[in-house]
């Protein structure tokens, strides 16, 4: 018969088992739920982290709530089951990072093409993992007693990794820092119980410390300011959990909403969507390689179905190589339930996929995912350069001249629009071309890619003017990429890649242009 006792004595075993039996199930349930490939091992990270997160949350909540409830039931069983909470959050969490680097990132390769929070967010979890590794291993009593009193001050580094987790569900997380959205009430909720608790035992200690008799709440306050801090931080609009997924495509709006890492204005009025990229077929180089991208709802994993047109196409998808020498604009068909294509990857290299489309009524959305060839191998490669601002196209029956604005760009010129980026196209003859057509519904469309990180932007001309009518002077063709980047640190090397329509032809060009 299993009492109280023998559940206090087996504690540990029964926590740690009843993990790992979990773990098995979240892998079958999915596995039963989903198809293989990019939804599942999405599915399935999702779970691992989300379980991770609530178990650190709860080693983390067992001594300020046992502290405060000195009287509450079975408290010294839950004081025991702390150390294998720790290693349960540690267990899921490795699961849940390891299936994320070396499937979903496709390891080392990988993180040549995350943004700069991304890397961040990325560190601080992996040092958040390595302190629960340390923790877990040395969780045993024979641990403890052979470190002596130092045990009890390392294992509160315990503290440090909550506060490092915390920061990279905000970053990374779907929903946890919208306020509006259950997840943030949920997050905010349980995060503040757990500073009130760890506020009222602070508050004891320094009373018993200092010997305050009229008991000042010196620790309670403090954690309020603190927990005040970031809070202001995590939900301001303009704080550190701007959506690094979406940006909002039109480059003519000036005053931008919607959950937005690249616009002026951001407001959670939007739903966040996972996007999943189902590779079918190897890539070899010179052959088709079908790719198939499925939308789910994040908020309830529903499938999305209905999409608007984005300048004539329901998506647009744009594919660079790690060198940035490769480019091409193509479209994904919407078949129903998915995006698909077949597409030719020209040589054995790591490419960039940055997927644009807009489900009906919301935003515009842009997902980037990162693919290798079968034998592509790590190398390093010459810095990218190329000085020449005027470009020559087309063939000796057609050939024009296009040349980009030789100015100092500056980040904060070209947000606030003081500075464009502006294209003069001319024919053979040095006149200024009157027949530039449209395509794909635009004059122009220009992708911009940061040569270190990867971030890219997809913007068209910022006026739309009948160029084939001869009673407009058709003046210079400008580019107001107003929703670039939004970081507090831009500068740097891009490299520009420019399509033009003349005489029934697509044109390629592309530049280097330096933003300070």
């Amino acid at each position: 018969m299993i009492t109280i006792k023998v559940i206090d004595k087996y504690i540990r075993p029964i926590i740690l088992g009843s993990a790992f039996g979990l773990s098995i199930l979240i892998f079958l349930f999915f596995k039963i739920k989903l198809d293989s490939g990019g939804s599942f091992y999405t599915s399935v990270t999702d779970a691992y982290g989300i379980t991770s997160a609530l178990t650190l949350y709860t080693a983390l909540l067992i001594s300020p709530l046992t502290f405060t409830f000195s009287k509450l039931p079975y408290r010294a069983i839950i004081l025991r089951s702390r150390r294998a909470v720790g290693v349960v959050s540690f267990y899921f969490g490795f699961l849940h990072g390891s299936i994320s680097f070396f499937l979903l990132l496709g390891g080392v390769d990988g993180l040549g093409f995350l943004s700069t929070r991304y890397i961040y967010a990325f560190l601080i979890s992996f040092i958040a993992l390595i302190i629960l590794a340390f923790l877990a291993f040395t969780s045993l009593d024979c641990a403890q007693k052979k470190m002596g009193k130092w045990w009890i001050y390392i294992h509160r580094f315990i503290y440090l990794a909550g506060i490092l987790i915390f920061f990279h569900i905000i970053m990374l997380g779907t929903g946890y820092a919208d306020i509006k959205s259950l997840k943030g009430i949920v997050f905010l909720t349980l995060s503040s119980i757990l500073i009130l608790l760890e506020g009222l035992r602070l508050n004891n200690y320094i009373s018993k410390k200092f010997k305050f008799k009229n008991n000042l709440s010196y620790g309670i306050i403090g954690y309020i300011i603190i927990f005040s801090v970031i809070l202001t931080l995590v939900f301001s609009p303009t704080g550190l959990t701007q959506n690094l997924q979406v940006h909002d495509h039109d480059s003519t709006t000036s005053g931008i909403t919607g959950s937005s890492a690249h616009g002026n204005n951001i407001e959670h009025t939007s739903p966040r969507y996972n996007v999943l990229l189902n590779q079918t077929d190897s890539i070899i180089p010179g052959k088709n390689t079908e790719l198939d991208f499925t939308i789910r709802d994040a908020q309830n994993g529903n499938q999305v179905v209905t999409f608007q047109q984005i300048l004539g196409q329901q998506s647009h998808l744009m594919i660079v190589d790690n060198e940035l020498k490769y480019f091409t604009h193509i479209h994904p068909i919407f078949d129903g339930g998915k995006f698909t294509i077949d597409t030719i990857f020209p040589e054995n290299r790591l490419y960039r996929i940055y997927f644009d489309f807009q489900p009906s009524g919301e935003n515009e959305q842009q997902f980037a995912f990162v693919v290798k060839s079968d034998n592509f191998e790590p190398k390093i490669f010459s810095e990218i350069k190329d000085s020449d601002k005027l470009k020559i196209i087309g063939d000796d029956i057609s050939k024009y001249s296009i040349e980009i604005n030789d100015v100092n760009f500056k980040w904060a010129d070209l947000l606030n629009g003081f500075q464009k980026i502006t294209f003069n196209i001319k024919d053979a003859n040095g006149n200024i071309v009157k027949n530039l057509q449209p395509y794909l519904n635009a004059y122009g469309h220009v992708f911009i890619v940061n040569t270190q990180d990867y971030s890219a932007i997809h913007v068209h001309a910022d006026r739309q003017i009948a160029y084939n009518d001869p009673t407009v002077e058709a003046q210079n063709l400008s580019f107001l990429p107003i929703n670039l980047y939004n970081e507090t640190n831009t500068s740097g090397i891009y490299k520009l890649f420019a399509e033009f329509k003349l005489n029934d032809k697509i044109y390629l060009v592309q530049y280097i242009i330096s933003i300070k």
